[in-house]
């Protein structure tokens, strides 16, 4: 589901760096970020181990702390997908994102 990139994420990037970015997009098995600029040492890679860190208000009881990988990557974003995906139906992660103001307004439904 594409989200207001207004939330900010933090990944803990091969257990050591910390990497920010704004959410784009979130499912129940990953998310897309829109990444912050990092030094050469700390840009997410493919088959890089990430933990989630910091979350917009709404996702972080959801996803805080959860493991996953980075899919793909390139200068401004990068796709991660979790380990496991989140015990919750897609129309209660809609309900999720909706309450707290992070779906766009073409997604306002209901």
């Amino acid at each position: 589901m594409t989200v207001e990139g207004i939330g900010f994420v933090t990944l803990t990037l091969k257990g050591a760096y910390e990497v920010m970015g704004t959410l784009e997009a979130v499912s129940r098995s990953g998310l897309l970020l829109a990444l912050l600029p990092t030094g050469p040492e700390s840009e997410p890679a493919p088959g890089d181990g990430v933990t989630l860190g910091e979350l917009p208000v709404g996702l972080a009881d959801l996803m805080a702390g959860r493991p996953g990988h980075v899919v793909w990557a390139d200068d401004t974003h990068c796709g991660i997908s979790l380990d496991r995906p989140l015990d919750i139906s897609d129309a209660a992660l809609q309900r999720t994102l909706r309450e707290n103001n992070l779906l766009p307004w073409t997604q306002w439904r209901g």
